[in-house]
């Protein structure tokens, strides 16, 4: 198995997998949608689903929501399964991590226009819990990273 890459594209509404076949070669792009209008800004990947296979999370800057899509064991992505971060929340970049040990992947979501950091809870079935939201005072943020601080 070699590494790939993914990347989102802000204006075409899509993300794109380029799969590796090693010795720094890739794949042509593999194209998803994310929706009219729905602006990707940030992506993150995570098993969503405890299947083995990497899923996306992708956040969907002008529809306010997070995307998710799911990997087949082919090699494929479901169709997106979207969760809400409410209006005018503006979700601008995402991470994944284990917030409340379950062994099932969360996720963290930078709210640009409300000044607050978000988190998805992952319920284990394919859905998530509505969001719940941390205050960062005036700034508004534009990234977010998860890691074990605490060790």
């Amino acid at each position: 198995m070699f590494s790939s890459f993914v990347n989102q594209f802000y204006r075409t509404h899509s993300v794109s997998i380029f799969y590796g076949y090693g010795h720094g070669k890739f794949s042509l792009p593999v194209i998803y949608t994310t929706g009219y209008d729905s602006l990707p800004s940030s992506l993150a990947s995570g098993d969503f689903n405890n299947d083995n296979y990497i899923d996306l999370a992708i956040t969907n800057y002008d529809t306010n929501n997070v995307g998710i899509l799911f990997e087949n064991s082919n090699r494929t992505f479901e169709k997106q399964i979207v969760f809400s971060t409410e209006l005018d929340f503006h979700p601008y970049s995402i991470a994944a991590g284990q917030f409340n040990d379950d062994e099932f992947a969360d996720i963290a979501i930078a709210n640009s226009e409300t000044h607050e950091i978000g988190v998805l809870l992952n319920n284990a079935n394919r859905t998530f819990a509505n969001q719940a939201t941390y205050s960062v005072g005036y700034a508004s943020p534009y990234t977010v990273d998860v890691q074990d601080f605490n060790q």
